[in-house]
């Protein structure tokens, strides 16, 4: 810091040899001023330098909306769930519809051994006489066959346990002397092979048969 001091006024006295000081008229106040700073590399006042701030405002950094991006789910296809479909109860078709009932009472059955070629054996033979058409006579593959006196060889007669309702056709293989007719009348409703017989669960103590025809 320098101290810098205003030069104090000096008048020759013309009269008087010497020198007086007049004072000034004001106070002098001492000003000090800064000195420049010296740099120290040159010895030379270092330029001050102040170095321009731009106050930098930050942009807000705007992150981009990005929409959802919509998840394409293929079509799920509706499937309609089964309806149950109830069905009404079939009817059981009645076996004697269109019948009408010849007889009814016990019946008489030949020996289980007619079972095993006997019914087949008389067909044959009534073939052989011309008594029926082998082209046309109705076999039975469950060897249903029966006899009656009013009905001819080949014939269709359904025949019915009334107990139980069981019902089968069988087919006329055979035929009554005349002889005998009137005896087998008073005994017998109708005669059948034992598979029929059987087929009917019919015994000697229950022996009750229907036996029907077609009408007309």
């Amino acid at each position: 810091m320098v101290l810098i001091f205003p030069s104090l006024a000096v008048a020759e006295d013309d009269h008087q040899p010497g020198y007086s000081i007049t004072p000034p008229a004001t106070a002098i106040i001492p000003v000090i001023v800064p000195a420049p700073a010296i740099s120290p590399m040159t010895g030379t006042p270092a330029a001050t330098v102040t170095a321009a701030v731009d106050t930098v405002t930050p942009i807000p950094t705007i992150s981009p909306t990005v929409a959802p991006t919509a998840t394409a789910h293929p079509p799920t296809a509706t499937v309609p769930s089964p309806t149950a479909t109830v069905q009404p109860p079939t009817a059981t078709p009645d076996p004697l519809a269109g019948l009408v009932m010849i007889a009814r009472g016990p019946a008489a059955f030949y020996s289980p051994g007619y079972d095993r070629g006997g019914w087949e054996a008389i067909i044959h033979r009534h073939i052989q006489f011309g008594q029926v058409n082998d082209s046309t006579f109705a076999w039975s593959p469950q060897g249903y066959y029966c006899v009656h006196p009013d009905y001819h060889l080949g014939n269709i007669l359904t025949l019915q346990n009334p107990r139980t309702g069981k019902t089968i056709r069988c087919t006329v293989a055979d035929a009554v002397d005349a002889d005998d007719e009137a005896l087998w009348r008073s005994r017998w409703k109708v005669e059948m092979s034992y598979a029929a017989f059987t087929a009917l669960a019919l015994n000697q103590d229950e022996n009750v048969v229907t036996v029907w025809i077609l009408k007309g």
